[in-house]
């Protein structure tokens, strides 16, 4: 990419550039290779030409090639949740879990699963399950969600257990 198309496209002629990257992308051998020539497609199609179509396929075609890649994991997360697809938000927060390493992260997307099964499919159970498994250590404030959740459950003895570590705190 950096040898090549400065060769093909003037500088910043990002259409011109989607366009023979596209076009060998599946010529690469290496998947490595695949996928960081997928992302920069969805970077161009995204942030230059805002061509959201090839931008979906895109990111389609980039998670068939890497299932677990965070980036285009994030796109559908978010595409989802401005689409109310909650059980598909689920199953990207799910998968985020998995492929990312850094605590903080770790501790973002648990508190956003938890949120999802609490206030969007009412699955106040799994929404302490998953901070009870993700969060225990998390710096993040998780107690309006965990009072909310045993509330929901008509839990009075967690809800106070947890006003009483709150105070604590």
């Amino acid at each position: 990419h950096e040898t090549i198309i400065p060769q093909i496209v003037d500088f910043e002629d990002y259409a011109s550039e989607a366009a023979p990257l596209s076009a060998v992308c599946e010529r690469f051998p290496d998947v490595e290779d695949r996928v960081k020539c997928l992302e920069r497609l969805c970077m161009l199609y995204e942030k230059r030409t805002h061509n959201e179509s090839q931008l979906i396929k895109t990111y389609e075609h980039l998670l068939q090639t890497d299932a677990r890649n965070v980036k285009a994991l994030r796109f559908f997360k978010l595409i989802h949740t401005q689409n109310a697809e909650w059980e598909d938000v689920v199953e990207k927060l799910k998968l985020l879990l998995e492929c990312v390493s850094h605590p903080q992260e770790i501790f973002r997307y648990a508190q956003e699963l938890a949120a999802v099964y609490l206030y969007q499919l009412d699955m106040p159970e799994l929404a302490i399950q998953v901070l009870d498994t993700y969060c225990a250590d998390s710096p993040l404030d998780t107690s309006t969600i965990q009072y909310d959740a045993y509330q929901a459950m008509s839990d009075l003895q967690g809800c106070l257990r947890l006003l009483r570590q709150c105070l604590l705190d």
